[in-house]
């Protein structure tokens, strides 16, 4: 299932996006569960971090559907957005944000079902790429290739993030055996009970000691072979250290 936000302040249109929207569900057999929003506001205090797209209107009163785009990309880089307009010249201005694509308003069945199946690839694909982290401000969500490493240390779970080229460390609560339900990806290997590290950032191996970008982690007798296997692994197999 894949959940889905509009936002825009014009109930006919969103009356039509919604119809579409199911529309193109039944026949390519998706399942949609849709929210609807008529401000900014409205979807940035809803807990907005969870869906997988958000259709938004650019004329917006009080906060514009770019500017809204620009809050919601503070937190989530990976949420497809889409832009609905009145005026096509202003859907370039969708590319700061990184938008999947835009609709020009009122929305058709054709341009509709086109972005649903872009949209759809991506999301199936991307799908098991990214996590949402629940931090005491919120919730986060990181794409796992920009994952570094996850730390625990007395039920606090620190992930070290690679974001704007530099480590940057978000913390939340949890355990790691519940990280490790939550990633399910064949570049992560356990190098002590502490610390699951994704291999791509493995700078080197040194005695004990595992270098990544901004730390060196300790590797633990009882997982040091383990661990040192799933990396050779990796290489083995194509796999490049050293982001």
């Amino acid at each position: 299932m894949f959940k889905v936000a509009v936002v825009d302040d014009e109930q006919s249109a969103v009356v039509n996006l919604v119809a579409l929207i199911e529309k193109y569900g039944k026949e390519a057999k998706k399942e949609f569960n849709v929210d609807c929003y008529s401000s900014g506001g409205a979807l940035l205090t809803s807990g907005f971090e969870e869906y997988d797209i958000i259709f938004l209107d650019i004329d917006m009163p009080n906060m514009t559907g770019l500017e809204l785009a620009k809050s919601i990309r503070k937190t989530n880089s990976s949420v497809l957005l889409i832009f609905c307009t009145n005026l096509e010249q202003y859907a370039i201005n969708g590319y700061e944000v990184s938008a999947l694509g835009f609709l020009i308003k009122p929305a058709t069945e054709f341009a509709v079902f086109n972005i649903l199946k872009k949209a759809c690839s991506n999301l199936e694909n991307q799908k098991k790429e990214k996590i949402v982290i629940k931090t005491v401000h919120g919730s986060v969500v990181v794409s796992l290739s920009d994952l570094i490493y996850v730390e625990v240390s007395r039920h606090i779970l620190y992930y070290c993030i690679m974001r704007d080229g530099e480590p940057t460390v978000v913390r939340g609560r949890g355990s790691m055996q519940n990280v490790l339900k939550t990633i399910n990806y064949d570049n992560f290997a356990r190098c002590s009970t502490c610390y699951l590290v994704n291999i791509n950032y493995v700078l080197c191996i040194k005695d004990n000691f595992v270098e990544v970008p901004g730390n060196s982690l300790m590797i633990s007798r009882n997982l040091r072979k383990q661990f040192i296997a799933k990396v050779m692994e990796y290489l083995s197999a194509g796999g490049t250290i050293g982001r």
